[in-house]
């Protein structure tokens, strides 16, 4: 097994821990994965927020794959906050790909959609139900009473948010690990900037840079969503946000060295959590 750091000279190596283990010692998860570690050593960086670096996407979805096998093999019925978008879709087809290969079982996990757009219909391929039944949900054999998940078209949308908060907090603690993306203007789930002080479940206005998300191409019509609040997310046990492509080079800078804006409300946040962030080469180009 071969692990590589990569330091560039403007930064200086660090320890980092992983749920407790150093990060010299994480060879077993990344199966020979080329790693690089970045520690941010600017003043005006946010100290707590530095990310671990893959060459690919594809090696940051073995990474997570590995964990969440590794955690579904120990906790049978773990509780998983799941997002959607281009990022999250490596970890999910090699989390798929260890369920069949017998490393855990799905029999007892439980799942949670971060978040869904509204006025979409469920089944309507752009939607955040269609993209996770198709890609997780589905192919782990998810019932229904494992998976909670906003509606998409409720009569009434306040009681719907409370409804997905009240199912929550009945799983009976917090969850186990959340998958997050970072949006292109710094947003985590649907929480915008004055979002992020919105502890639970709520309606969100979606930023100029949500409707033009990849998801929601062929269509100008959707411009609210449904998400789950920051007091809930900040309370998972690990927080797992992945950043990766070309186009979260200046997000992900942002998120670590951005002033009063989305990405400083998003970094601020955040450091409230049991936060690491995966990213691949072409993500930190900017760091």
């Amino acid at each position: 097994m071969h692990l590589i750091y990569r330091v560039p000279l403007r930064y200086k190596s660090t320890s980092i821990s992983l749920s407790g283990l150093p990060l010299r010692e994480i060879g077993r998860y990344t199966q020979g994965l080329s790693l690089y570690r970045v520690t941010v050593e600017r003043e005006d960086a946010m100290k707590d927020i530095v990310p671990i670096v893959f060459e690919t996407a594809d090696d940051v979805g073995v990474f997570i794959a590995e964990q969440m096998a590794d955690l579904y093999k120990k906790i049978p019925d773990a509780i998983t906050g799941v997002c959607t978008g281009e990022s999250p879709k490596p970890a999910y087809k090699h989390v798929v790909r260890f369920h069949d290969a017998g490393r855990f079982s799905s029999e007892r996990l439980r799942f949670v959609k971060v978040d869904e757009y509204l006025g979409m219909p469920l089944d309507d391929p752009r939607s955040c139900e269609s993209f996770l039944r198709t890609l997780l949900i589905g192919p782990l054999g998810i019932p229904d009473e494992r998976y909670i998940s906003f509606d998409s078209m409720p009569v009434d949308e306040v009681g719907e948010c409370a409804r997905v908060e009240m199912e929550c907090r009945g799983l009976g603690r917090p969850f186990d690990r959340m998958l997050l993306g970072l949006g292109a203007d710094g947003h985590f789930a649907m929480n915008h900037s004055a979002a992020m002080l919105k502890r639970n479940a709520h309606v969100e206005e979606l930023s100029g840079a949500s409707r033009r998300h990849t998801m929601l191409d062929g269509t100008n019509d959707i411009t609210r969503g449904s998400t789950l609040g920051t007091g809930t997310i900040l309370s998972s046990k690990q927080i797992l946000l992945i950043v990766t492509g070309k186009a979260k080079a200046l997000p992900l800078r942002r998120l670590i060295y951005g002033k009063k804006d989305t990405s400083k409300f998003a970094a601020s946040c955040l450091e409230e959590g049991n936060v690491l962030i995966l990213a691949d080469e072409a993500a930190a180009s900017a760091l």
